[in-house]
């Protein structure tokens, strides 16, 4: 019995990683994006 518990709370355990993974990657991504392009050039110099 505690294997099969043990084999739901492992399911569990990678399915919740990755969908919360799936969730956040791509916006830590886009805000990591973001903060780069600011630190990157100053407000808006363009000749």
């Amino acid at each position: 019995m505690s294997e099969i518990i043990n084999d739901i709370a492992f399911f569990w355990y990678g399915f919740l990683t990755g969908v919360f993974l799936t969730i956040t990657f791509p916006l830590i991504i886009k805000e990591w994006k973001r903060l780069n392009k600011k630190r990157r050039k100053p407000s808006g110099v363009r000749k």
